[in-house]
């Protein structure tokens, strides 16, 4: 994929007068690249999602619209909620996070189970704001607006457990606050002006169960790394294939510029083995990528070649943790 680099370096000419010249920068390729996660990277995954257990509060203070969701008890209290209403919501959610990534492969045999406990809590803070109304500075009248704020606490503990030891491997938790505000003459009237709280819920358990899958999940990701043009035509003729058509496109130029046996001046071998070495990066081939790079380190101490070894040594430990 393309990437457009400009740099505007401004030139005062006069006093009033800016000349601008654009320069440019290194060229560089974008391509995807799978992330890990906790649950592997671009392999078959049986992933059992454990039926939440979930601790629901709600401090609302008599309000009628969540009667429905309390324990009843003789004083119809804010006690904790069925939970049965909130259990199966983070599990749907869940699901539907799993199935839509692109990158895992669900296989039948159960690999890893998400074990995931939290709690709900749901309280409305209410004010009493009062204005006199006054006529020829005597008090005839007292206006009332009262104002709620609902907020929804949400918090989710998850445990990434492996299938075949029983271990835990991974584990964390997520936390997310959404809230929403209702003014009126009485609370009441202040808390019609919600919207359903079941639409609140929902989305944040939504919003927060996606967070809590991105740290366990592989995931697909954009990186962009920067080529080397070096000095050579037929070199730079190449690297702006790479730049323009992907790098799938500039392999067989860069292939035959090596197997030429032409003479190249040590920062084009440089920047030739680097190349070669992005190329196998975006492969994920690590072997040949270490290779490349330690080749374009013998031709020319280069900045971007130790990045290059340091990126496939990261990438490596990242793999690692997860086979």
């Amino acid at each position: 994929m393309f990437v457009p680099c400009m740099r505007t370096k401004f030139q005062t000419a006069t006093l009033f007068l800016l000349l601008a010249a654009v320069t440019g920068c290194a060229p560089s390729v974008m391509f995807q690249q799978i992330q890990p996660g906790h649950l592997g990277a671009g392999r078959d995954l049986g992933i059992a999602v454990s039926a939440p257990d979930f601790e629901v509060n709600l401090d609302l203070a008599g309000l009628r619209e969540l009667a429905a969701v309390r324990k009843k008890n003789s004083q119809n209290q804010g006690t904790p909620a069925d939970t049965e209403l909130f259990a199966p919501l983070v599990e749907r959610e869940m699901m539907k996070n799993i199935t839509a990534n692109p990158v895992i492969r669900l296989s039948t045999s159960i690999t890893h189970t998400i074990a995931v406990s939290g709690a709900l809590y749901v309280r409305d803070i209410t004010t009493i704001q009062k204005d006199e109304i006054k006529l020829e500075n005597r008090v005839v009248d007292v206006r009332e607006t009262a104002t709620v704020d609902r907020v929804f606490e949400l918090t989710l503990n998850y445990q990434v457990i492996s299938a075949a030891t029983g271990t835990t491997i991974f584990s964390g938790k997520q936390e997310g606050v959404r809230s929403q505000r209702g003014q009126g003459k009485t609370a009441q009237e202040a808390v019609e002006r919600f919207e359903p709280w079941e639409d609140v819920l929902e989305s944040l358990i939504a919003q927060e169960s996606g967070k809590m899958l991105s740290k366990v999940l592989p995931r697909q990701v954009t990186v962009t790394r920067k080529l080397k043009e070096g000095s050579s035509k037929a070199l730079r003729a190449s690297v702006e294939v790479a730049v323009k058509e992907g790098l799938d496109r500039a392999w067989p130029l860069w292939q035959a510029i090596k197997d030429s046996g032409e003479q190249l001046a040590p920062a084009d071998r440089s920047a030739l083995f680097h190349n070669m070495g992005v190329y196998y990066e975006s492969k994920d081939d690590l072997v040949n990528a270490r290779l490349f790079f330690e080749q374009c380190l013998a031709a020319q101490d280069e900045e971007l070649c130790r990045k290059g070894q340091e990126r496939i040594k990261s990438r490596e430990e990242a793999l690692d943790t997860v086979r």
